[in-house]
């Protein structure tokens, strides 16, 4: 019945493309009215109850809106249709139409009652197969907003659930995403929507073992969610959803803190049911963590075991490649990590690195901070495994800033506790700054006299949010560039420091700043004429787009030769990228010529987030320059334009007996028109026809 059912929608739209079906009639036919508002009716029950029914009431509401015309209900026929398409059938293209045709038809419509259901399905089960699962929060956030406002309450909760898992997944920071989920909850709970709550609690309670370090960190016991207490609960209830989400963050947790014998025992517990998350971010998580779960494993294990842990992670990378295929901006970096982990334990080194490498250029790229830090991190112990300890050390502190960016402290702390000397250099210099005089710095960053060197405790939450307020609140560039110098030198322990922006793929340097001066801004001075700058350490950020920081520049072999450094010896070098949506639009350039270590970690991380307001207040202010230079050009066109209007009725005004108009386009007077005062009659003439003082006239 159900490949009958559609089946028959693929006849019906032989030779329609699915946009134009915006443009069916209403429909007025009484009985399929009543049809297909009791289906829409019947769509949460079915969902919940007996999903296997879904493409049936999907493509029986989707034939009632193609012979009847289009309902308010047709929106959750058309989003259940596409659900169908995408999650079960794998046509994803295809499914997508249907989903962007629901919101045609939404907004067509103007059909709150509806909005939160189709928005929120939209959001969450077809949205991620096509676009970043950023763009999907932003749905999902409207969702909730709708079905808060009429009133479906049950909707909205799992709508905020739905945002809080791809949120997470998305990489969003977690300092931000904590506060939300907690307040998120609170409101489940004042809804006694406990369904909801459960699901974003889990969510929460991994964010908590990500920031805070407990004694088995794949556990979801907290203050958010105890596992020990609701995973019965929700095995009495036969929630088996509820089971199967709790499960992959578990498989989560212990693949991050390397726990992979756990790792495993969830793997087998997730096998037979994890089918019940099919359509949703959830099942290329899943594959994605199984698949390294077992390549990890796979070199300690005896080789009679090794070809089944290949085969296996084979498996799942190819499930994967499907989902890399339809959204490689969420899931492609996914892949070539898979396949640089595979080559791995496969001894195919060049292999190895070229997909190490593409991997943690497009997570980056697309904004999965944790991923990126996820890449950069196995890259370290991959060039570990090789005796490259310097390589290793490179990426493994990438992969340290990088989780400290997300917020994950447990973590920080994690590869403190693996790696001491692979983070040495870092580590050093965090307890450094507890020993140093602060008067060496410009004005201290250093609030804590604990031993803790994680970056994210020592953050003095003051100064970012005096920087934070002191650089958005600027629009013009001239003052946006002097007041972000003057922050970085007073924050950042520096005593010089160059701003450069990129202006058609080539840096300039817009402003300066040395301690104790003024700002020097407005400058146009191209980065290869600046003799003041180490251009090869310049030309490696702007390449990589990652942070560059050198514990003690006159001895960093691959600047040896930069005249820059040979003529200055500087002490400690910072050298960040300026980013707006994953685009290079600045580099900071800041130096200390007092020390060496002077770029402690919590003043890279203080760094990183001005830099990430800066990002777009740059670009802010560059769209309102640019307006700026609109209203300029309107203005100088006005003039001109009426000082030729003058000098035209100045002269027409002196000939009797004739009354004048003319015509004006974009390319100045096309045609003259002439009224003879003593007949009355019409003469349009061109410029050109016109007499020559006329002509000279108007220019």
């Amino acid at each position: 019945m159900i490949g009958s059912a559609l089946q028959q929608i693929k006849e019906q739209l032989q030779g329609r493309e699915i946009a134009e079906l915006i443009e069916l009639p209403a429909m007025s036919d009484p009985n399929a009215q009543a049809a297909i508002q009791l289906l829409g009716m019947l769509f949460s029950a079915v969902y919940q109850g007996m999903p296997g029914l879904l493409p049936l009431l999907g493509a029986t509401m989707v034939r009632l809106s193609l012979e009847f015309g289009n309902a308010p209900a047709s929106t959750i026929g058309y989003v259940a249709h596409s659900m169908v398409l995408c999650a079960f059938l794998g046509e994803v293209e295809t499914g997508y139409k249907f989903g962007r045709l629901a919101l045609a038809v939404l907004e067509r419509l103007n059909t709150q009652s509806m909005k939160c259901i189709t928005l929120g399905m939209f959001g969450f089960f077809i949205q991620p197969h096509q676009e970043a699962l950023r763009a999907a929060l932003v749905t999902l956030k409207e969702s909730y907003k709708a079905g808060m406002e009429t009133g479906n309450l049950l909707s909205a909760g799992y709508d905020i659930g739905s945002y809080s898992h791809l949120a997470f997944f998305a990489g969003v920071e977690l300092d931000l995403l904590e506060p939300e989920l907690a307040a998120y909850s609170a409101a489940m709970a004042q809804m006694k929507n406990d369904s909801a709550r459960f699901l974003l609690d889990m969510t929460w309670q991994t964010v908590q073992n990500l920031r805070e370090t407990v004694s088995q960190s794949d556990r979801l016991i907290g203050t958010a969610y105890d596992e020990t207490v609701m995973l019965p609960k929700h095995q009495q209830d036969n929630e088996l959803m509820m089971i199967v989400v709790a499960f992959i963050f578990k498989l989560l947790l212990a693949y991050c803190f390397g726990n992979y014998p756990a790792a495993v025992d969830i793997l087998t517990q997730l096998k037979p049911c994890w089918m019940v998350l099919s359509g949703t971010v959830f099942i290329p998580i899943f594959h994605f963590y199984a698949a390294l779960t077992h390549l990890a494993l796979l070199p300690t294990q005896p080789e009679t075991e090794q070809a089944q842990l290949l085969t296996q992670a084979t498996t799942h990378q190819a499930a994967l490649h499907q989902c890399a295929h339809n959204a490689p901006m969420n899931h492609l970096h996914k892949w070539h990590l898979i396949e640089a982990e595979r080559y791995r334990v496969l001894g195919n080194k060049a292999a190895a690195i070229e997909h190490y490498d593409q991997a943690i250029a497009l997570a980056q790229e697309h904004q999965f901070i944790h991923e990126t830090a996820l890449a950069n991190e196995l890259s370290a112990k991959f060039y570990l495994e090789w005796k490259k300890e310097r390589i290793a050390q490179e990426y493994m502190t990438q992969a340290y800033y990088g989780y400290a960016r997300w917020g994950a402290k447990a973590k920080v702390a994690d590869l403190e506790r693996r790696y001491p000397q692979l983070l040495a250099a870092i580590l050093k210099q965090a307890h450094s700054a507890l020993s140093i005089d602060e008067t060496v710095f410009a004005v201290g960053t250093v609030t804590s006299t604990t031993s803790s060197s994680s970056v994210s405790d020592s953050l003095d939450l003051c100064a970012i949010l005096k920087a934070s307020h002191a650089i958005s609140s600027e629009i013009e560039l001239e003052k946006l560039l002097s007041s972000l110098l003057s922050i970085v030198i007073e924050n950042a322990g520096a005593n010089k420091c160059v701003l450069m922006l990129l202006r058609d793929d080539r840096l300039l340097i817009k402003g300066s700043i040395t301690e104790g001066s003024k700002p020097v801004v407005l400058q146009r001075l191209p980065v290869e004429d600046s003799q003041e700058i180490p251009h090869r350490l310049i030309y490696k950020v702007k390449h990589d787009k990652q942070t560059a920081v050198l514990v003690n520049a006159s001895a960093e072999p691959t600047l040896a030769n930069d005249p820059y450094i040979i003529r200055q010896q500087p002490k400690s070098i910072l050298c960040s990228p300026i980013l707006y949506q994953g685009q290079l639009k600045g580099i900071l350039y800041l130096e200390n010529n007092l020390v060496t270590g002077a770029f402690t970690s919590d003043r890279v991380e203080l760094l990183n987030l001005i830099c990430a307001q800066a990002a777009i207040s740059l670009e802010n202010a560059r769209l309102y320059e640019r307006s700026q230079n609109y209203a300029q050009q309107l203005e100088q066109s006005f003039n001109e334009l009426s000082a030729a209007q003058s000098r035209f009725h100045n002269l027409v005004d002196n000939v009797p007996g004739v009354v004048y108009q003319f015509r004006m386009s974009a390319d100045g007077i096309t045609s003259l028109t002439y009224i003879s005062a003593d007949c009355y009659t019409l003469y349009e003439i061109t410029p050109e026809q016109a007499s020559a003082n006329v002509v000279d006239c108007l220019g």
